[in-house]
């Protein structure tokens, strides 16, 4: 049935494994039960691989643990000619072989890599080799991402336009993106950073970008007027994570109040600062600002209304966004305030 060639006889139908152009795995959803990894599976994904000559995705949404390198062995020996894309969940004492392994399959365009757990950075690990993935246009991080992030760093990356990276409750050190970024940023477009950065500095980096999203509840600048050192001259949009507790709404935002109130007014005060910020004196082409949090609009729905500070403080901003001729949307691409049905 999954025969990988076409048959001899041109009136027959081809097989499955032919006509095969995805192969995706989804999260193991059993309730009271954990997600095993897919090490018991190891000898039937690397067996179904080889019958899929022209297969260009593979997803893999649960651990693969360790049959990470023989899938990606598989992989790279059978679905080279035309695997463009791969999301891939492994432990972080692999992280160390993934650029590797990447850079085995040449017509890679889009990647997505999470690492669950943490790996320290060896030295064996930081020097590693330096290899090229030519085609590779966009990759997404997720989990301890220190031992890959430095992996992609010595790494040629020629088309790599598009770069996010989602670790933001799990503490790690904001030069790593920093140093990645000073290899790779110049030719970036879209960066998405769902974690603490110092955004004047990354901005510098990536002088090119038309889009950049980061964590509007964790910015480090002591002045948060001088989110720029100097006028970003190409950035149209600007996503803002976060922002749980500007209209103070929602199950996060009374918990948050319940346990320390101080703290989450300094938060909300923070995002005002940041919305003052996001201008066209400090971004000239500035077209839009997203709120990309599922999670608020959510919220706002549900509540569907406003204290009197919290809605002060939308009328404020989208007054202001307006006076500037700049779009102040929700994560849906809407305008803020226009809730879907």
């Amino acid at each position: 049935m999954l025969d990988s060639y076409l048959p001899l006889n041109a009136s027959a139908v081809p097989s499955y494994g032919w006509w095969t152009k995805r192969i995706h795995i989804g999260p193991y959803i059993w309730p009271g039960h954990d997600s095993p990894s897919l090490e018991e599976y190891q000898e039937n994904i690397v067996a179904v691989i080889p019958h899929c000559p022209n297969l260009e995705v593979f997803i893999a949404e649960r651990s693969l643990g360790s049959s990470f390198q023989p899938v990606m062995d598989a992989l790279a020996l059978h679905g080279f000619h035309f695997l463009h894309t791969i999301y891939l969940v492994i432990p972080g004492k692999y992280a160390s072989k993934v650029a590797g392994c990447l850079g085995a399959l040449p017509c890679l365009v889009a990647a997505q890599i999470d690492i669950e757990t943490y790996v320290a950075l060896t030295e064996d690990t930081a020097s590693g080799l330096q290899l090229e993935i030519p085609y590779i246009q966009q990759i997404l991080l997720r989990g301890h991402t220190g031992t890959l992030l430095e992996q992609l760093r010595k790494c040629a990356l020629p088309l790599l336009s598009r770069f996010s990276l989602e670790n933001n409750t799990i503490t790690h050190n904001p030069t790593d993106v920093e140093r990645f970024l000073t290899h790779h940023g110049s030719n970036l477009l879209l960066l998405d950073l769902k974690t603490y950065v110092n955004v004047p500095h990354i901005l510098d980096l990536c002088p090119n970008l038309d889009s950049f999203a980061f964590n509007a509840d964790c910015h480090p600048t002591p002045h948060i007027a001088n989110i720029v050192n100097q006028p970003h001259p190409k950035l149209t949009t600007i996503g803002l994570h976060g922002l749980y507790y500007a209209f103070e709404v929602g199950t996060r935002y009374s918990l948050a109040m319940a346990s320390c109130p101080s703290d989450t007014n300094d938060i909300a005060h923070l995002n005002d600062l940041i919305m003052d910020a996001l201008n066209k004196t400090n971004f000239p082409e500035l077209l839009r600002i997203r709120v990309v949090s599922r999670r608020v609009l959510e919220d706002l729905k549900e509540s569907n209304s406003l204290s009197d500070s919290g809605h002060d403080r939308w009328i404020r901003w989208v007054q202001a966004c307006a006076s500037a001729g700049v779009r102040l949307e929700n994560c849906t691409g809407h305008l803020l305030g226009q809730l879907p049905p």
